[in-house]
């Protein structure tokens, strides 16, 4: 065959190589339970990634995105009712020892009833722990000596601390808030929280205040930042202005139907540069370390609360507030305000 014609036999090939190539590359979407059955036969081992990917007629790189999402993917299985995913939840692998599986789960279960946050390194210490207390179990019994010996070789690694993760399901959530340390069907709680909601009744939502304070630390950076495409992540650094506690206090009230009570601030200089030529369009008041005291709050309640009150309305209103100690005891001269303090402990808990 002549060299010209060998040349457009071979371009001829490459290019029925090309379309064939083109036309099978058509993305092919996959439902959640093929996308569950290519992740049961990756925990099976029955199948390769190459194979799996001519069965199922997609990329390698689509059963490689598969396998790095199985946790999601599992998930809306689980969410589904798929007997996959119930399979799943109860572990992709068995425990090499089931023992200490029980038992390790039995103390995270005690931990979060007792509302403790629980890490990666808290798993690792239960699974320590359990296998400690089931290695001193089985010594007694000299019938066990070669689980010993595997149960002594056993390392609780936190690879087998996120298996554990994986076996059990277990989500990683932050944790806001303090809720965690009352007990909202304590006697004590339920008992004010009547009386309270009893008191709300006598009055409507436009004559129901709360008063409450927050600080502002309004110095502090945040400790994550989008870096350049020149800057190196390895050398990028924070400032000490990450950890800055310079900070005022507010001072927020606002009634029942959202209508709001002028904002007050709490610094720490008694006359501020930035108010000198212009009143501020705020009450701020002045305290050594920016806090709210009794001195404080009772020239809120004076200056700020009972002016606005008898700005609005000549109706009696009722005024919400925690028994913090702080807040000194607040009468109004005129008995149109009527002051309430929340039960101890409770203005963390969400009430219906």
């Amino acid at each position: 065959m002549r060299p010209a014609v060998l040349s457009e036999a071979l371009k001829a090939r490459r290019g029925d190589e090309k379309r064939q190539a083109k036309g099978a590359s058509k993305k092919k979407r996959l439902t959640l339970e093929e996308k569950g059955a290519i992740l049961d036969l990756l925990a099976d081992a029955k199948e390769t990634t190459a194979s799996l990917a001519k069965k199922f007629k997609v990329g390698e790189r689509t059963v490689f995105r598969i396998k790095s999402e199985r946790e999601k993917i599992e998930s809306a299985l689980l969410k589904c009712g798929s007997s996959t995913a119930l399979r799943k939840s109860k572990g992709q692998f068995k425990p090499k020892f089931p023992a200490v599986e029980e038992l390790s789960l039995q103390y995270f279960e005690d931990i979060r009833r007792a509302r403790l946050p629980v890490t990666l390194d808290t798993i690792q210490a239960i699974g320590r722990n359990a296998k400690a207390k089931v290695l001193k179990k089985i010594q007694a019994d000299d019938s066990h000596a070669s689980e010993i010996d595997r149960l002594q070789q056993f390392s609780v690694s936190q690879k087998w601390a996120r298996a554990f993760i994986k076996r059990h399901n277990l989500q990683s959530q932050s944790l806001f808030g303090e809720a965690g340390s009352v007990d909202p069907a304590s006697e004590s709680i339920l008992t004010g929280m009547e009386a309270v909601r009893r008191k709300c009744s006598e009055y409507s939502l436009d004559r129901i205040f709360n008063v409450d304070e927050t600080g502002l630390f309004y110095k502090l950076l945040p400790k994550r930042s989008y870096l350049g495409e020149t800057e190196d992540r390895k050398t990028a650094r924070g400032t000490k202005e990450m950890k800055a506690k310079d900070r005022i206090t507010a001072l927020i009230c606002t009634s029942a139907d959202g209508s709001k009570v002028k904002l007050c601030v709490i610094g720490k200089s008694k006359n501020p540069r930035c108010f000198r030529k212009k009143s501020p369009p705020i009450k701020y008041l002045s305290q050594p370390r920016a806090w709210s005291d009794q001195k404080i709050f009772m020239r809120w309640f004076r200056e700020v609360f009972v002016p606005h009150i008898r700005r609005i309305t000549s109706e009696p209103v009722l005024l919400l507030l925690d028994n913090c100690s702080g807040h000194g005891s607040l009468l109004d001269p005129r008995g149109q305000i009527e002051v309430l303090e929340l039960p101890p402990n409770c203005t963390s808990v969400l009430f219906d």
